[in-house]
């Protein structure tokens, strides 16, 4: 934004950005470049809001956009008049009127799409259902909404700016050099919006998804009702404070950027722990799970292309700077030992043997429960999760990977259970059932 405001400033100096057969005309075109400048701030108040709720969003716009073109849709509706002309003078806003999405029908159904969609992320397991299907469609509309609004004032520039003065059969022209400032300033502007757009919409949707694993009835409700507040809020403020919204949308990336990291692992952690076996047990529940992820990563492939397996799994305890907890790691096998690879975008790929993962040289196990699998000790020193969905494998996972079973130490803890009730049991008897001779004062 600051590169966007310094170029405006710029170009408010004497810089000839228009020609023109007439002075006076091309003064007006001159003013175009900063009043598309003036347009940005409106573009990222509205990339924060599409944030929250791309559809929603897309609602409000096109609802605008109707009210613009109300003489249009509503010849007789006056009291339309006063928000018309209202909208018009708002940055962005006054635009919207030119999208194609600004006509009655298409209003109605995408608010009747957005309340649905409401309903449907309300409770845990229709959100995973929703996670990765159609949130991920909403989020890449979400990202062509924000380009194109970037994109939107070179665009509207021939159309608008460009038109005959007055019509008085003079022809204003827009320069090369206006022509570029735009592209340039559009550039920058849907480069920045998209980052902001990613790292807000991918941090409520990490919320989101924590509510739903969170076993509390009705938290997916009040997330809901409060992500709907917000994104009220914002539009209004968009709408009446432009300048206000601009602000509180940079607190609010500033926040979502500190909080993206720890969000995004987590959410990470709980898609591949959570959703996925709820997803395969109603789409997939008769196909056999495979070894081989397809979202291991293409790196991977290329540098193991003789590996047969590849989970997502995640340490439950840091180990230094091998790994971090609940940090994304692939669980593989070599030579009859699991092995971990842990690969980040740019950096080389790593291996992280079992042994580094245990330090302290416990007996670890294989123990599959009803939420997930894992490879474990019995102190939990080692602890690396994965999801309950491999366990149609369980057979072939403890011969590849050399480990006992952990229901040997169950059956263990159990046994010993039973000793020591027996010995307590014993003990309470002697006590409550002393010989008479044993009683002090006894007869």
């Amino acid at each position: 934004m600051l590169v966007i405001f310094a170029t405006a400033t710029f170009a408010s100096f004497g810089a000839d950005f228009a020609n023109s057969y007439d002075g006076d005309i091309e003064d007006q075109v001159n003013s175009t470049l900063l009043e598309n400048v003036g347009s940005y701030a409106g573009i990222f108040s509205v990339t924060v809001t599409a944030s929250v709720n791309p559809t929603g969003t897309l609602a409000i716009i096109s609802l605008i956009g109707v009210i613009e073109k109300s003489d249009q849709y509503f010849p007789n509706a006056k009291w339309l008049e006063g928000p018309q002309h209202f909208l018009c003078a708002t940055p962005i806003i006054r635009t919207a009127a030119n999208l194609p999405i600004s006509t009655p029908a298409v209003t109605i159904i995408l608010t009747i799409v957005t309340i649905a969609l409401y309903v449907i992320r309300s409770t845990a397991v229709s959100k995973a259902l929703s996670a990765p299907t159609i949130d991920k469609i909403e989020e890449v509309c979400g990202y062509v909404v924000t380009v194109a609004l970037s994109f939107m004032p070179v665009a509207m520039v021939r159309t608008v700016q460009a038109a005959d003065a007055a019509n008085d059969g003079v022809q204003k022209v827009v320069s090369v050099g206006t022509y570029a400032a735009l592209l340039f300033l559009s550039l920058v502007s849907a480069i920045f919006n998209l980052i902001v757009y990613i790292v807000i919409h991918n941090c409520l949707d990490a919320v989101e998804l924590l509510a739903a694993a969170i076993p509390i009835e009705g938290m997916n409700v009040v997330v809901e009702i409060l992500k709907a507040i917000l994104h009220l809020t914002l539009v209004v403020l968009q709408i009446v404070s432009p300048f206000i919204c601009v602000v509180i949308g940079i607190i609010f990336f500033i926040i979502s950027l500190i909080l993206f990291r720890w969000l995004s692992v987590l959410s990470v952690y709980y898609t591949h722990v959570y959703v996925k076996p709820v997803l395969r047990k109603v789409f997939r529940r008769h196909e056999v799970s495979s070894f081989m992820h397809k979202k291991f990563p293409r790196r991977g492939r290329k540098k193991y292309p003789e590996l047969t397996m590849a989970i997502p799994a995640f340490s439950m305890n840091r180990r230094g700077r091998l790994v971090k907890k609940r940090e994304l790691i692939w669980l593989s096998e070599r030579a009859g030992e699991p092995i971990f690879l842990k690969i980040k975008p740019l950096r080389r790929v790593k291996e992280i043997s079992l042994e580094e993962m245990n330090p302290l040289h416990r007996e670890v196990y294989l123990q599959k429960t009803l939420r997930f699998t894992r490879i474990v000790s019995e102190d939990r020193t080692v602890e690396i999760i994965f999801s309950s969905e491999y366990n149609d494998r369980w057979e072939v996972m403890l011969e590849r990977f050399g480990l006992k079973d952990y229901r040997v130490v169950l059956d263990r803890l159990a046994e010993e259970d039973k000793i020591t009730f027996k010995n307590w049991w014993e003990k309470l008897k002697r006590s409550m059932f002393k010989p008479k001779d044993a009683i002090p004062g006894g007869m």
